[in-house]
């Protein structure tokens, strides 16, 4: 018995059935084996399940016995087993399917059904559809398709029972899992065949499985679609109860399941499918999305809206979402290579926590993760160290892992958990969910449509033929032959639709009858055409038919040949041959010797390859001619406008590929269409068959587009709010989230690489993309923000933001694209959503107590006192990188405060700019600063910041310690705009013109923090991005109507509608520029206002207050330059009346308008005004008022006189930087032929009243005639280099003097970059004076003002100002005339003798300051910017109410301190009683008690003996001198002078008694301190006391028995002089000293000075350009001109002269006073040379050089560091020469030098043996250096070095004098003899330079003493150079090296004897100058010697006789 057969027998035996149910279960477990069966075993596998069915049908089996449930798994997991065959079981399965309803007729039919979906599901998907691995072309998709869609037929059947019915079958649930398996499995399956696989060798094979598995998903996903709308069409026949209910148990059905499915795998497909597949799937499953809208506004409850409750309910709190447990062996192995990626979906973060046992080999072994965003991180060694923490939180959602060992060494290993956290999943109906999973698809649907354009122009690396592909794009054939696509028969027209031609139907009919070769009047056109040309007609018919063709195409291309073949087919007779036709065959003509050698070529190579086919050039010719024909024919306008960009001719070039061309045509300029026709017939890259590709590719492409463009529209119409038509709705956020996802790969436009689709589909591109921008654009411009429900509004800023992406792609705009943006209103749009975006601030007041306010100023006055030492020394001290948040927060505050005065560059954190003045910064970061724009636009910068901090608003400066106000401000109610820090205030230390007593008004600290309905980043993101694309937008408008380039014509009505765009963007901008309030710098003032204002207000005048500074850069990159055309009837107009009266109004400081506006709109006004009409700008500063009218003067009168004006109140109130601006402005004018005849007439009016009482205008007009010093304030026009040596034009934004650093912004590039100070000049602005008239005038002026000085008269200080100036304008107009000064008043001895007179005085400050710095600090004191002494109410207070005012605070001040109470302020005036300053009245019996040093802290020893000596000697309280101390800003000598004005005596008593006190307290402080008295006659060396006038030296002996030996010895010139670096060095180093001395003025005077130091200052400018105007009139002296004699420069006699040259040497450069010499030489009188020689050689005997030697200890030892700082006082540079000596350790001992302590700059560095060169260092300090090595254990001899001082001193002078003197033809006349002695001297004498110099001139008169037959007698004494002999024979006698240069004082003086001993030779003197040169007892010796070694050799001579006459005389004598 089998064991089948045993189930069968049924028995009531209990065993018996046991025994039954254990066969049951041993055959449930033998399935799996009896599944292959054949024969018997079949047979009774059949009546086993008979029997099964049996058992389970029976009503008498148990439901729940478990015989019954073994029988029905039997069943259930037995269909392998019942139903061993295939198609059995698949034929099983389909004939139940079509009967599925009638399942339920038994049990068992049922469990069958369920059996076989179960196993086709789980066990044997693949065996239903029978998919092959890898399909061929003979794959037949039908029958896969049929099974899926019965399938689908028999579920949806269902869904529709089930919807009908109301009731769920059993069935439907395993159909169910069988289809959803199917159709995974399908799916899964195409995915395989479409995405890539490198392993298959043989492309046709991928894609021909590519395709098989795009179809079938394409058509099964349509069949799918079909089916799921009919769905939903069901669903929405129910009532809404009804369908409520349907819903809630329709989950597991057709929609709920196997569609949701599909959707969600379909949306991961989309990126493998092609265009034309997603196109088709939209389409498809469009009615489905309706149907679902529809459904979703008919259950709102299962499709909750966006602004619907149920999100209140969502749980958005971080949680565990998944964790995985990872660990490795422990130990691990070698060589292991462990990857694993941990994915899960919505996870935000992942937390990884490793073990504590955690270890690894350092650096060969180790863990790496990588995180969503691209973060790596490596870990290794140990847990617990810094580099491998416990804890590390990666960004979800997924994680990659990587462990790597090497091959050796391994260690415990890793153990780690990972923990996903994130939001949990948001509950929703399933309806809701295919609605949202259908979106999510489409999106992406569209997305990847408008990602794949394969003919977009890109960069990336591409394949060979794509590259082909490519280049052909870009080339000039493809932009006009083929971009319109085929369009035979059609209109011809460009892209556009703007340009038509003619039909052309007669034409082209005409050639093809010339290729055909019909008779007739084309083929006698043709045979005329072949007669013009000479030439052999070889190659055959097919080179002819070639030739013909191409002459065909040529015709057809040409507009002109068209012409004329039109007219010639036309004509009644045949009209003569024109030339172009000629033409046009001579170009085909060329071809042919070109194909016949083609042709051969080919044919040599056939043979080589035995024959092979190769088509003919001829042919291929001939078609590709013949192929052009089905293209339009180009036009003229075609070839004008299609000019290729500069990036594709770049590209081009890059592209590096050449055709075989064999030939040029030289005819393209006149017919460029033969070009591109010759082009492509001889290119063998253009091929038809490719371009036939190319279209039908971009056509296709052009149709996908266009209707992804619709479908978006439609898909946003659909979906929008039916009641408000507003697309803030969620399936609209999502689909554009997924749409805008693939964007990096769009196109710049719309329409980009559509060119060739032909132009109907091109327009439905186009309107296609029209209607989804306007579907977006439309709802913003009917409701905004502020009017939505809070819940909508992140909706409404997300679609707002993909909206600017969407507008991305028109702004890359064509001119057809300008109708629209005008019809959308695109501009408005941009602002709107601008000014909506900004980020609105709420203002709160600081709760900050006082004491803390004023400890914080305390120490930041301690550090700002600290930091006069250098500030990057002090930060570098003090900066505590381990200090506490709070520390290093001040230190930051205190830096972001004092960084003005500290010249320190602070840079906007959010877009990295370097910010010029006031900032926005967080008080609660350590260190962040914004700008304007950043600020509003709501940038977050990295790190700790957030939205959260509190910000404040830097703009408000402390008119006494010039530091940003941080807190309480005191602002004065009388003084015009003047602020005061609690600090300032509280200390009561006011600047100059404030007193205690004014009324205040105290404003607290104001807070800025971001209001919580703006907190948005994305907000933020959308505020810069528009405003940039608001930018593009008006600058492109620009571009369009400005037309550099007359080739690139653009129809007029284009350029109208551009015209129309480009005004509305000004316009709306302009008005957000009125919108500034005039407080708008004041939010205290705003806090103050009662009453809520409308958010819309609100939000543009935020907009206006922070976007002022980009608009006004907007405004000036608008402005038209003057190199571009315009058409001026369409342009906007930027010079009417209300554009200038904006900028006027602006630039004035009458609004709110920051400081960088108004400088923008100064630098507007410049370029506009010398473009606008003279009256427009005289209507424009008319008031609105009756009695305003225009004054007489002609047009532009009164905006002269305004410009004068306000530069007359800058220049006293404003200050430098906008004198000079409105002096730009003025001077642009000037060269404007319109305004010069006005400005003209100002300044001759001007002029002409500088004799009388000068007013400040007047002088203002003088300062633009001679121009403001060039100082780089904000807004000067500069040339600069920056990394290259070209010179590029710049505009300074900000300077800083200390570290000699420019921030400048390139004019043409706009970027910024910080300069050093040597590589920016400024751009001169002067005015060329034309008018002779001005000239005299000048010169009278200066000789009336000279007068009054001359006679002691009293002048004021505009009076001086007005000589400098009028010295100024006639210095500048000498050096503009380069041929001569016409003006002969210029050269009379009065005005010479006014001239020499104030050169001759001294400027009584130090010679380092430089003439530009000495006028910056006359006008920066003159300026009351700040400190006004003007009151806004009130009257000035006398000098005893001032007094008295000022010891009441400095009372209630100490009574404060002492008390230690609490300092109160109120915003109430103070008023205290007067007192007059005398002697009895302020003296009092205890003031003689009080400590000096008590009152008074840190005063210099100098002041403090002043202040005792006032104190004694005119009884003066020191509480009255602490008051006049502070009154008079700390200035001890301001001091003096108010005590000594205010004695109640007369002024000549007071003279006298300022000069017994001066000298009293001079001689106390000599005997106190030597030292101060040493230092104070060093520092009056080098004050300029004016001319030296030499006194004459009588005629003494210079004789000297030894010259001076030289120090050290330089070994390598001859001549040192600084050469153009060292001279740039000493202008650096000048110009460093002069800014220095600047500052220090400024910081002791004040903001403004006392008005006799302001003539003092003034006086010395006029001296110094006094001496430039000597000097220019001297280097342009006329030839005819007057003698230069001692009458004509008022000197006392000639002697005289040199003094004044001596003058003028230490004013001018080396070059221009050799100019100057050589016209005083020239033009003086023959007698005065002599003098003017012998003063000059005076000058060289006079001057001694100083000088300094420093040396070691010999030898030197490593006992300790030695640094010193020497100074020469007067020194322009210095010098340091070595001795020969020097040695030093290599790399171990260092001698190092720098002019500055921290050895930075100009550094120089010696070691190692000698010789070491001679260097020179500018200015004349150095500081040097001595280390040895810790190591070192030598002894060398050291070091000795000398340094000189080299400065422009008399010894310069008089050489200079005598080297003119001597080279000229007068030398002769010269006291020769007495030159030579006084050079001999000097060369004796003086050493190193001055030395070589003597013996230069020396030489000089050696040639001037040839014997002639007059000559009687050398003049010179040679024998005086017997030192310089000895000399000589020293230096000479010292070992030297072959190889080394001689020294330049051994060459000179080998040079000197030389030319010495041939003059003597000359003369007949050598032996008495060999003589003279010999020591008498070495001659002595060497005639002993002659005659001993005569004597010995028995010969008698002169030496014999000599020894033997003296020795007889010795015996005589002796005798």
């Amino acid at each position: 018995m089998t064991l089948h057969d045993a189930c069968f027998i049924y028995r009531e035996d209990e065993k018996w059935q046991s025994c039954a149910t254990l066969t049951q279960q041993l055959l449930y477990c033998l399935l799996p084996v009896l599944s292959t069966q054949t024969g018997e075993k079949k047979t009774a596998a059949e009546e086993l399940f008979q029997h099964l069915c049996k058992t389970i049908d029976d009503p008498n089996t148990g439901e729940e016995s478990k015989c019954n449930k073994l029988c029905k798994q039997l069943i259930i997991d037995g269909a392998a087993v019942f139903f061993p065959d295939k198609e059995a079981r698949r034929k099983q399965l389909f004939n139940m399917m079509q009967n599925v309803e009638k399942l339920s007729t038994a049990p068992s039919v049922m469990l069958v059904f369920q059996s076989l979906c179960q196993f086709f599901s789980s066990v044997d998907p693949s065996g239903l559809l029978d998919l092959p691995k890898l399909p061929d072309e003979n794959f037949n998709i039908k029958p896969v398709l049929e099974i899926m869609e019965t399938m689908i037929s028999v579920t949806f059947h269902e869904f529709t029972q089930t919807v009908n019915t109301g009731q769920n079958h059993e069935q439907v649930t395993h159909l169910l899992k069988l289809v959803s398996s199917l159709q995974t499995s399908l799916l899964a399956w195409c995915w395989a065949q479409m995405s890539p696989d490198d392993n298959v060798q043989n492309p046709s094979v991928n894609e021909t499985a590519k395709m098989k598995g795009e179809e079938i998903t394409t058509q099964y996903a349509m069949f799918v679609a079909g089916k799921a709308s009919e769905a939903c069409c069901l669903l929405l026949n129910q009532d809404v109860q009804v369908l409520t209910k349907i819903i809630e148990n329709s989950e597991m059905s057709f929609l709920g399941s196997i569609v949701r499915q599909l959707i969600f795998i379909l949306t991961y497909l989309c990126d493998f499918c092609c265009s034309t597949s997603r196109v088709q799937l939209l389409q498809n499953f469009q009615p489905l999305c309706e149907n679902l809208q529809t459904l979703s506004i008919r259950l709102p409850q299962i499709f909750p809206s966006i602004s619907s409750d149920h999100w209140a309910n969502v749980q958005t709190d971080d949680i565990v979402l998944r964790t995985w447990e990872v660990e490795s062996l422990h130990s691990y192995e070698n060589n292991l290579h462990v990857t694993q990626v941990y994915n899960c979906p919505g996870a935000q973060k992942f937390v990884v926590d490793f073990d504590a046992r955690c270890e690894t080999e350092r650096r060969y072994d180790y863990l790496v993760f990588t995180d969503s965003k691209g973060l790596q991180m490596k870990f290794d060694q140990r847990v617990g160290s810094p580099k491998w923490p416990k804890q590390v939180i990666f960004s979800g959602p997924n994680l990659h892992f990587l462990f790597h060992s090497d091959s050796s060494n391994t260690e415990w290993g890793y153990k780690f958990k990972v923990t996903a956290r994130g939001s949990p999943d948001i509950p929703l109906s399933w309806p809701f969910d295919l609605q949202l999973s259908l979106t999510k698809m489409l999106g992406r649907l569209c997305g990847a449509t408008l990602n794949a354009n394969p003919h977009i122009v890109r960069d990336t690396l591409l394949g060979a033929e794509e590259v082909a592909d490519q280049d052909m794009l870009r080339s000039e054939l493809w932009t006009t032959l083929f971009r319109g696509g085929y369009m035979i028969g059609k209109l011809q027209r460009s892209l556009s639709g703007k340009y038509a031609a003619e039909e052309s139907t007669i034409v082209l009919e005409f050639l093809w009858e010339i290729v055909n070769k019909k008779e007739g009047s084309a083929h006698r056109l043709l045979e005329r055409c072949k007669e013009q040309v000479k030439g052999m007609k070889v190659g055959g018919d097919n080179i002819d038919a070639a030739i013909t063709a191409v002459f065909t195409a040529l015709i057809w291309h040409t507009q002109q040949l068209r012409e004329e073949i039109t007219k010639y087919v036309l004509a009644e007779s045949e009209p003569p041959l024109v030339d172009a036709l000629t033409q046009a065959y001579t170009t085909a003509e060329s071809l042919r010797m070109p194909l016949i050698s083609m042709r051969q070529k080919i044919s040599a190579e056939e043979d080589k390859t035995k024959g092979e086919d190769v088509d003919d050039p001829a042919t291929i010719c001939r078609d590709k001619a013949l192929y052009l024909l089905k293209f339009a024919g180009l036009t003229k306008v075609q070839l004008r406008n299609e000019i290729r960009s500069k990036s594709m001719k770049q590209w081009k070039k890059l592209s590096n590929r050449k055709s075989d061309r064999q030939f040029k045509y030289d005819g393209s300029d006149k017919y460029p269409s033969f070009r591109l026709v010759l082009e492509f017939v001889q290119d063998p890259a253009w091929t038809s068959e490719r371009v036939n590709r190319m279209l039908q590719e971009r056509t296709k492409h052009g149709k996908a587009v266009s209707d992804v463009y619709t479908f978006s529209s439609e898909f946003i119409r659909i979906t929008q709010c039916i009641e408000t038509k507003m697309p803030f709705q969620i399936p609209i956020v999502l689909f554009l989230q997924e749409l805008l996802s693939y964007q990096d790969g769009f196109a710049k436009h719309y329409a980009e690489g559509l060119d060739g689709c032909g132009l109907d589909q091109e327009s439905k591109v186009r309107q296609g993309y029209y209607l989804l921008t306007r579907r977006l654009v439309e709802p913003f411009h009917k409701m905004h923000r502020h009017q939505l429900d809070k819940r909508v509004v992140p909706a409404y800023e997300y679609i707002q933001a993909c909206l600017l992406h969407m507008l991305d792609m028109v702004l890359f705009f064509q001119p057809y694209d300008l109708s629209f943006i005008a019809d959308i209103k695109l501009p408005d749009l941009f602002l709107m959503i601008a000014k909506e975006t900004v980020k609105m601030r709420d203002c709160t007041l600081g709760q900050q107590e006082d004491e803390q306010e004023l400890t914080e100023y305390e120490q930041c006055m301690k550090w700002f006192d600290e930091c006069s030492n250098g500030f990057e020394k002090w930060y570098d001290n003090n900066k505590k990188d381990d200090g506490s948040k709070q520390e290093k927060k001040a230190i930051q505050m205190f830096v972001a405060r004092f960084c003005d005065l500290l010249d320190v560059e602070i840079s906007c954190d959010g877009c990295g700019v370097t910010l010029p003045g006031r900032r926005y910064r967080c008080l609660q970061c350590v260190d962040m600063d914004l700008c304007a724009t950043c600020y509003a636009g709501g940038v977050k910068p990295e790190g700790e910041h957030t939205d959260k901090h509190d910000i404040v608003h830097l703009v408000f400066k402390c008119n006494k310690c010039q530091a940003f106000i941080v807190g309480m401000r005191i602002h004065c109610n009388e003084c015009e705009d003047f602020d005061l820090c609690l600090g300032c205030h509280t200390k009561g230390s006011f600047p100059s013109g404030h007193l205690a007593t004014h009324d205040i008004t105290q404003f607290p600290m104001v807070k800025l923090k971001t209001s919580q309905d703006s907190d948005s980043l994305i907000q933020a993101y959308i505020h810069q991005h528009v405003w940039l694309m608001f930018t593009v937008l008006a600058l492109s408008m620009g571009d369009i109507i400005q037309t550099s380039n007359s080739h690139n014509l653009i129809d007029t009505d284009y350029i109208k509608l551009a015209a129309q765009l480009q005004s509305q963007c000004i316009v709306a901008v302009t008005y957000c520029l009125q919108q500034v309030p005039d407080d708008a710098e004041d939010s205290s003032k705003e806090m103050l206002q009662k009453g809520e204002r409308a958010i819309e207000t609100r939000q543009e005048e935020a907009f206006a207050i922070h976007s002022q500074e980009r608009i006004m850069g907007l405004l000036g990159a608008m402005i038209p330059q003057d190199y571009k055309t315009s058409l001026t009837s369409v342009t906007y107009n930027f010079t009417t009346e209300e554009f200038i009266q904006l900028l006027f109004k602006i630039a004035r400081g009458k609004s709110g308008h920051e400081v960088n506006t108004r400088h923008l709109a100064m630098g507007l006004l410049g370029p506009l005004l010398t473009k606008c009409q003279n009256k427009v700008v005289d209507q424009a500063l008319v008031n609105k008022k009756p009695e305003d009218t225009i004054p007489e003067g002609g047009d532009g009168m009164r905006t002269v006189e305004y410009l004068f004006s306000f530069g007359a109140d800058c220049l006293e109130k404003c200050g430098l930087e906008w004198s000079c601006s409105v002096a730009r402005i003025l001077q642009n004018l000037y060269h404007s032929n319109n305004w010069k005849p006005v400005i003209h007439g100002h300044l001759t009016s001007c002029v002409q009243s500088l004799s009388q009482n000068p007013d400040l205008p007047s002088i203002f007009a003088l300062f633009v005639m001679a121009g403001f010093p060039e100082v780089l304030t904000i807004g000067t026009l500069v040339l600069y280099s920056h990394i290259g040596v070209e010179q590029k034009t710049g505009v300074v934004l900000k300077h800083f003097p200390d570290k000699h650093q420019t921030l400048v912004v390139d004019v043409d590039t706009r970027k910024r970059y910080t300069v050093q100070d040597r590589y920016v000049d400024c751009v001169s602005m002067t005015m060329e004076i034309w008018d002779m008239d001005y000239i005299t005038v000048f010169i009278n002026t200066v000789q009336d003002i000279v007068g009054k000085i001359k006679t002691e008269e009293e002048i004021t200080v505009e009076t001086v100002w007005v000589l400098s100036l009028s010295l100024k304008v006639l210095n500048n107009t000498l050096k503009s005339m380069s041929d001569g000064c016409p003006v002969n008043e210029l050269f009379e001895s009065s005005f010479i003798q006014c001239l020499v007179y104030i050169a001759s005085k001294g400027t009584g400050f130090s010679q380092q300051w430089m003439l530009k710095d000495l006028e910056v600090l006359s006008l920066m004191l003159y300026t009351n910017e700040g400190s006004s002494t003007s009151f806004k109410k009130g009257k000035q207070m006398s000098y005893s109410e001032q007094l008295a005012a000022a010891l009441e605070k400095q009372t209630k001040a100490k009574e404060s301190k002492d008390s230690d109470d609490n300092f109160s302020f109120s915003s109430s005036s103070s008023s205290s009683s007067s007192s007059s300053l005398s002697g009895g009245d302020l003296s009092s019996d205890d003031d003689n008690l009080v400590d000096i040093n008590v009152v008074f802290e840190d005063l210099d020893e100098k002041t403090k003996v002043m202040f005792e000596t006032l104190r004694s000697d005119l009884k003066v309280p020191l509480d009255v001198l602490r008051a006049i101390y502070d009154m008079n800003d700390k200035n001890p000598d301001d001091v003096v002078k108010a005590v000594i004005e205010n004695l109640e005596s007369s002024p000549q008593s007071a003279k006298d008694d300022i000069k017994r006190l001066s000298q009293k307290w001079v001689s106390i402080v000599q005997a106190k301190s030597p030292e101060a008295a040493i230092a104070t006659a060093v520092s009056d060396k080098v004050i300029d006391t004016g001319i030296h006038y030499h006194p004459n030296i009588k005629q003494t002996s210079r004789v000297i028995e030894k010259a001076t030996e030289e120090e050290a010895v330089d070994v390598q010139k001859l001549i040192q002089t600084p050469d153009n670096d060292m001279e740039d060095d000493i202008i650096k180093q000048q110009r460093s000293k002069s800014a220095e001395l600047l500052k220090r003025e400024l910081e002791k005077h004040g903001k403004s000075g006392s008005r006799d130091y302001l003539i003092k200052v003034n006086t010395a400018m006029s001296v110094l350009y006094a001496r430039q105007v000597l000097i220019s009139l001297f280097g342009h002296w006329p030839e005819t001109g007057h003698l230069i004699n001692a009458d004509l420069l008022g000197c006392k006699e000639v002697q005289q002269i040199p003094c004044v040259l001596d003058l003028l040497n230490k004013t001018e450069s080396r070059d221009g006073f050799q100019k100057v010499v050589e016209k005083v030489i020239q033009h003086c009188e023959t007698d005065s040379l002599v003098p003017i020689a012998s003063t000059a050689g005076q000058f060289m005997e006079e001057v001694t050089l100083s000088a300094i030697t420093k040396e070691s200890k010999h030898n030197i030892t490593t006992e300790c560091e030695i640094s010193e700082k020497i100074q020469l006082p007067g020194a322009s540079f210095l010098r340091i020469s070595f001795d020969n000596r020097c040695s030093l350790e290599d790399d171990e001992g260092m001698l190092r030098f720098s002019t500055t302590q921290d050895m930075k700059q100009d550094f120089h560095e010696f070691t190692g043996q000698s010789p070491w060169s001679s260097f020179q260092l500018p200015g004349d300090t150095l500081y040097y250096k001595y280390s040895a090595g810790y190591n070192s254990s030598y002894s060398k001899w050291g070091y000795k070095f000398t340094i000189s001082a080299g400065t422009r001193d008399s010894f310069e002078t008089g050489y200079a004098i005598l080297n003119k003197v001597l080279a000229s033809n007068l030398a002769l006349c010269l006291p020769l003899s007495d030159l030579w002695q006084i050079l001999v001297y000097v060369a004796t004498k003086q050493t190193g330079t001055q030395r070589l110099k003597a013996i230069q001139l020396l030489l000089k008169l050696l040639i001037t003493q040839h014997r002639t037959a007059s000559s009687q007698k050398l003049t010179l004494d040679l024998s005086l150079l017997k030192p310089l002999w000895q000399l000589y024979n020293n230096l000479t006698k010292q070992e030297t090296d072959n190889t080394t240069i001689l020294p330049p004082v051994v060459r000179a003086l080998t040079e000197l004897f030389l030319q010495v001993e041939n003059v003597a030779m000359e003369w007949n003197v050598l032996t008495e100058y060999l003589l003279a040169m010999q020591d008498v007892d070495e001659i002595r010796k060497g005639i002993m010697n002659v005659a001993a070694v005569s004597i010995m050799i028995g010969y008698k001579n002169s030496a014999t006789e000599l020894v033997s006459l003296v020795k007889k005389k010795k015996d005589a004598t002796k005798s």
